[in-house]
């Protein structure tokens, strides 16, 4: 049997700066999510589009940081409880903060396609309006197929 190494205090120092690490971009990206899920339902999509930078910053830092404490992660170091307790706090709070955003950018997407397909279906009828008179003699007339493109940023 091996003896088992006694990790060192600046072992124990990186792991926990490590762990803060993680715990300011943690929060650092609720809190945009947040504001995120605000200007959603706010209806202030020029906001939500400003975001889009930080957002993909943020998530990158975050994957960056946990992928780095995974790496770190050594049995023998132990995290002050308090700071296992805010991580995990933190955690939760991020998973709250993004099931909210997804939920929100659903119906956001949801919406959009549904005017979307309303102002397709009022230009197709625009374009080929309802004749209430026809000569019997004439042939039911086809419509047209129209095309729409919109360019719609959430």
């Amino acid at each position: 049997m091996q003896p088992q190494a006694t990790p060192t205090p600046n072992a124990q120092q990186h792991h926990q700066e490590i762990a803060a690490a993680l715990m300011t971009v943690t929060n650092d990206l609720t809190a945009l999510l947040t504001d995120e899920s605000n200007m959603l339902i706010a209806g202030h999509s020029e906001g939500v589009a400003g975001l889009s930078g930080r957002k993909a910053e943020l998530f990158s830092a975050y994957q960056k940081a946990m992928e780095t404490i995974k790496a770190a992660a050594n049995p023998q170091l132990m995290l002050e409880e308090d700071l296992r307790q805010t991580l995990r706090q933190g955690a939760q709070r991020f998973k709250v903060a993004l099931e909210r955003n997804q939920q929100l950018l659903e119906k956001r997407m949801e919406s959009s396609q549904q005017l979307m397909q309303t102002i397709g279906e009022e230009v197709q009828r625009q374009q080929n309006p309802v004749q209430t008179y026809q000569s019997p003699h004439s042939g039911s007339a086809k419509q047209a197929p129209t095309s729409l493109a919109l360019n719609q940023t959430i």
